[in-house]
């Protein structure tokens, strides 16, 4: 069962038809979903881009990595995932050949089905380290919506981000960027937390955030030794930027994770 976020957006658009065609979601949005699939880029074939994973006009605070996990739409062997098991929407499951094509409802139940991500199959062991994390600095939560995840690109791609080639990377931010820029500045988050030193880079090449200010904090790792890890924040027209080096999901001595927790608290 979808979350109220989907039934707003899917009621909107019958509204919208029956009051003339009204369009029920923004043009930027609309636009984002019905563009094509870039060629030579890797992307998964018919799928749509994932615009929000959690509805970004509610939600306070959002975490960021660089672009989705196929695994969002398929199974790790390649399965479409589909009935109940389906996260979000594609090509496939609307049955239609080019997005370009997709109808105003469409395209509503498309952002409806990305906006209530946690509340129908969400991939859990994806945002297991991430939720927790969340709810350590008392930032939100994604389950009641007041957390939400973006992305710099909104394309699944295979390979993986790091397994594509350099000029590719820059196609597809290149792109997608200016998407990313006009969420936030359309919707209700203000702070930021950007899960891994991969996706800063990626931010400051994009141009959405000029600098890091960075900080060293002190932690001790699994055997006891002293290292340090580098922390970056930024302010940018509004909102609050903040990151580490090391993904949440990746390991971190207990220490290291209390000592991230707690520079994100202050």
């Amino acid at each position: 069962m979808l979350s109220r976020a989907h039934d707003a957006v899917v009621n909107e658009a019958s509204s919208g038809r029956e009051n003339g065609g009204v369009h029920p979601v923004p043009q930027e949005l609309a636009d984002r979903v019905r563009r094509p699939i870039p060629e030579g880029c890797s992307v998964i074939p018919r799928s749509l881009p994932i615009v929000a994973q959690g509805d970004p006009s509610v939600a306070a605070v959002a975490t960021l990595t660089v672009n989705p996990s196929k695994l969002e739409l398929t199974t790790p062997t390649g399965t479409w995932l589909a009935g109940e098991y389906r996260r979000v929407e594609s090509l496939r499951s609307l049955d239609v050949t080019d997005a370009a094509t997709l109808t105003d409802e469409q395209v509503a139940a498309v952002v409806a089905r990305c906006y209530g991500y946690f509340q129908a199959n969400p991939h859990r062991p994806a945002f297991a380290a991430l939720e927790e994390l969340l709810g350590a600095v008392g930032a939100g939560s994604y389950y009641d919506g007041t957390a939400c995840h973006l992305h710099l690109v909104q394309w699944a791609t295979n390979p993986v981000w790091h397994g594509l080639p350099p000029a590719v990377r820059e196609q597809l931010v290149a792109a997608d960027a200016d998407f990313l820029r006009w969420q936030l500045r359309s919707s209700g988050v203000r702070r930021v937390l950007v899960n891994g030193g991969n996706a800063l880079e990626w931010l400051v090449r994009a141009g959405l955030v000029a600098a890091f200010e960075t900080e060293e904090v002190e932690y001790r790792n699994a055997k006891g030794n002293l290292r340090t890890m580098t922390l970056s924040s930024a302010e940018v027209d509004g909102v609050r930027w903040q990151g580490w080096p090391t993904p949440v999901e990746d390991t971190l001595s207990p220490d290291g994770q209390a000592a991230r927790s707690e520079w994100l608290r202050a």
